[in-house]
């Protein structure tokens, strides 16, 4: 990683945690614009999320939507998934539902902002190889794996809860390199852009 890169990271990951300091979740407007775009198990898991992830996971959506419906036609994606969208309209509430419930995970660990500073902080050094060792645990660690294992653990449950598949495959991607996404590139690209995290 780039020092500019780097500290572009900081940056974001800084203003991330003065804004999640405040509580509660977003205006109700934008709940309301939120459960409009979810299914009943769903909405189940977006009302489990925090408010600072509720505020966070809105501002990307809207975001993001507004960028796929200006930039993607449904057609230019893989034949797979162009096939799975019945137009561009689905497509964007699609990609809008991903961008909500991408860290619908993190509400597992029940870990609280300054904890997750800390987990953030301790995962940047840790061995990956100790997130498998201490699922099976209990406690603090098991809450630290939970946290650091939150795109799998919120994929399987959005899976679970009848996500489309563009949805619990970008809750499992949203932190791997682009080589490694299964989901539309044109759609990761944005998904990942206005998330930047």
């Amino acid at each position: 990683m780039s020092l500019t890169t780097a500290s572009a990271q900081l940056q974001h990951l800084a203003g991330r945690f003065f804004r999640s300091l405040r509580p509660g979740g977003p205006p109700e407007v934008d709940e309301r614009w939120a459960r409009g775009r979810l299914n009943p198990g769903e909405l189940s898991i977006w009302r489990a999320m925090s408010g600072p992830d509720r505020r966070h996971a809105v501002a990307v959506a809207r975001a993001v939507g507004r960028d796929v419906a200006a930039t993607v036609d449904r057609t230019d994606l893989e034949p797979r998934w162009s096939a799975r969208f019945g137009d561009d309209a689905e497509m964007v509430r699609v990609s809008e539902t991903a961008a909500l419930l991408h860290d619908s995970g993190k509400n597992v660990s029940q870990l609280p902002t300054l904890a997750r500073v800390g987990a953030t902080v301790w995962w940047a050094v840790a061995p990956p190889r100790l997130v498998d060792e201490w699922m099976k645990r209990r406690g603090m660690r098991l809450r630290l794996a939970q946290y650091r294992g939150h795109p799998e653990i919120g994929a399987r449950r959005l899976e679970t809860a009848g996500s489309d598949e563009l949805v619990h495959r970008w809750a499992a991607e949203h932190h791997k390199d682009p080589g490694e996404w299964t989901v539309p590139a044109a759609l990761g690209r944005i998904l990942k852009s206005r998330d930047d995290d």
